[in-house]
């Protein structure tokens, strides 16, 4: 019979925001921030700036102690908060995920609820910062790479984080 696998450990710290959002680094915040009352389970944090157009809010984490090489898988799970200026007419990203600045994932998410995402990227460095921004627009000093065209102030609540390196044991003969 085979070994199950070893559980793989989350190298993020607190992504479930269930009482707060310690460890986490945010920014252009405005009425968003931890949210105690809503989430998957409750406690998440609402990325919303009020469409403030010069900056996107963010949220952020810098992860040490990762393996030059290894590919490694940023899950979370977002709700649509607000669905300002997003239109399903507008393709333009309204939310994404970051690694030291660059975007690893751009989305427009209109759906119901709390919705599962995922995505991959291999570690060049023995840390890297992990960012979720939303609002995202393509004007003002803290637009984002990547997103161009139009202007976005759909925010998210943002939960269950994590950081996962993925498997890299060979499978015997």
């Amino acid at each position: 019979a085979m070994a199950a696998a070893p559980a793989r450990a989350n190298l993020i710290v607190n992504g479930g925001f269930d009482t707060d959002a310690s460890s986490w680094t945010s920014g252009a915040i405005g009425v968003g921030g931890y949210i105690s009352f809503f989430g998957n389970p409750a406690g998440s944090f609402l990325l919303n700036n009020s469409g403030f157009l010069a900056s996107d809010p963010f949220i952020e984490q810098t992860v040490s102690g990762l393996s030059i090489g290894t590919s490694y898988t940023i899950g979370f799970e977002t709700a649509l908060h607000v669905n300002f200026g997003g239109s399903s007419a507008n393709t333009n990203a309204s939310f994404g995920v970051f690694v030291d600045g660059s975007a690893v994932l751009l989305k427009h998410e209109l759906g119901a609820g709390f919705i599962a995402d995922a995505i991959a990227f291999t570690a060049t460095s023995a840390s890297h910062t992990i960012r979720f921004a939303a609002e995202l627009s393509a004007f003002g000093s803290a637009a984002v790479p990547g997103v161009t065209g139009g202007i976005s102030d759909v925010s998210y609540y943002l939960d269950n984080v994590s950081l996962t390196a993925d498997s890299t044991s060979a499978i015997p003969a």
